[in-house]
């Protein structure tokens, strides 16, 4: 989930719930992103430290400020669980809960590609997905899927090639992901996370309006 969508109070409030009513009927694996709340630590910091902050402190804030906003959810509702060990993902979801990976430590861990600020958690996401072998990778936006133009929501694309999207100028999409994709020969199911009907309806039927990222 992008932070879009974690940044309004009752959007955040709308999705849980939702994820709660979809859990009775399928298994859910969440992964969060926060690069707004780094931001905002990492300029401070810059501030107070008089610009002297090292690129390794840089990257520690960035992923950081991630696991908190993982941590924070989990803390919203006793269905919600976070977890920094792959080992209790099914533990959690037999027990009718939802895990939140708790992604820094494991990255760190597993070290699945270089930590630089500018991996997003489209990446790291796809990289779980893959991992934890899950049916569907789905990435939940504020917007229904990728467009041709973006900035107006024209020309909805509803199936699109990984090779076509690192064409495009841009998109909702981040385009390492694109690339990661292709790594893992995985699809990426894009939809709207503020339409909550259209949630349920992906999950529980695979229908609904989304956008089909097709790996090569």
């Amino acid at each position: 989930m992008g932070w879009s969508l974690l940044s309004d109070k009752d959007n955040i409030s709308n999705l849980m719930r939702t994820f709660e009513e979809i859990s009775d009927r399928k298994n859910i694996v969440i992964t969060t992103w926060s690069n707004n709340i780094s931001d905002l630590i990492r300029d401070r910091l810059y501030d107070l430290l008089w610009k002297r902050i090292s690129e390794e402190n840089h990257i520690d804030v960035t992923w950081k400020a991630r696991d908190i906003v993982a941590q924070s959810m989990a803390d919203m509702s006793n269905i919600f669980v976070a977890t920094r060990d792959l080992w209790e993902v099914n533990d959690i979801v037999k027990s009718s809960q939802i895990p939140i990976i708790v992604q820094y430590d494991l990255l760190r861990a597993l070290n699945p590609f270089p930590l630089v600020r500018w991996l997003s958690t489209d990446t790291t996401s796809a990289f779980f997905a893959d991992v934890l072998n899950a049916e569907k990778f789905v990435k939940l936006t504020d917007v229904d899927g990728i467009y041709e133009n973006i900035a107006k929501e024209e020309t909805f694309i509803s199936s699109i090639s990984t090779t076509k999207l690192r064409k495009m100028w841009k998109t909702c999409v981040d385009i390492e992901m694109a690339n990661f994709l292709d790594k893992i020969k995985k699809d990426c199911y894009i939809l709207g996370g503020k339409n909550t009907k259209n949630i349920k309806d992906f999950f529980l039927d695979w229908v609904g309006k989304y956008t089909r990222v097709r790996a090569r």
